[in-house]
This record gives structure tokens, C-alpha cells and sequence, in this order.
């Protein structure tokens, strides 16, 4: 006779979006898992998707990709290009990146390259 396996119990708290986005940035040694620091940030900016203009506010960034809050849905694996201070001094430009998640507030853009997309 096999031993049976119980499921483990789901617990009935609904995590707050702000705890479920900490949590998925640790490891399960409970140390941070992010390769670059993030920087608070309030900058507006505007990003391209699909060849639609958006507006967002940058809530923060790293070298790696910021956090956009933003009222408009996207696609996990969506390229953007998105306007923010990612330049010496804080200069504006472009930075070519895809949505590697998102949640109600808004997305997670991790930057992917330099140079524009090549043209259709």
C-alpha cells in the first residue's frame, strides 16, 4: 500500500498587491533576488505599444527596467519603448524594453536593448 501525499492547506488572507509583489522578488531564503537596486520615482512619461501611444508614471527604476503605473491592460512579453530620465544626469530617452509581468496598478518593464527595433 502507497502512502498518500496530502495537498498542502490554502490559507484563507488575501495577500495586498504590494506584499505579493515583495514576495516575488525573494528567494526562499527570504534575501532579495533583484540584480539591480530599485530607485523610488515619481516621473511621468509616455511609452509606445503596438504602435499606440500611452501615458504612465514611473514609480521605480533600476538599471534592469522600472515599474510603470498606468490605467491601460498589456500582454505579458509585450515589446515597449518607453520616455524617462534613464540618461547621464538624468537626461530623457528612449529605452527599448518587453512587460515581464503586471497587476491592477500597472506593469514591470524590463529593458532589453539600446537600439531601436528594426523596421518592418
Amino acid at each position: 500500500m502507497k502512502p498518500t501525499r496530502s495537498k498542502p492547506k490554502k490559507t484563507g488572507a488575501k495577500q495586498s498587491s504590494d506584499e505579493a509583489f515583495e514576495r516575488g522578488f525573494r528567494r526562499r531564503d527570504n534575501k532579495e533576488a533583484r540584480i539591480y537596486r530599485r530607485t523610488p520615482c515619481s516621473e511621468d512619461t509616455h511609452f509606445s505599444a503596438n504602435r499606440e501611444l500611452f501615458r504612465g508614471t514611473i514609480k521605480n527604476m533600476s538599471q534592469g527596467g522600472i515599474y510603470v503605473q498606468t490605467k491601460e491592460r498589456f500582454v505579458v512579453g509585450q515589446e515597449v519603448v518607453v520616455a524617462g530620465p534613464f540618461g547621464k544626469n538624468n537626461e530623457d530617452i528612449k529605452r527599448y524594453g518587453k512587460i515581464v509581468w503586471h497587476d491592477k496598478r500597472g506593469i514591470a518593464i524590463q529593458f532589453i536593448r539600446r537600439r531601436p527595433f528594426p523596421p518592418r
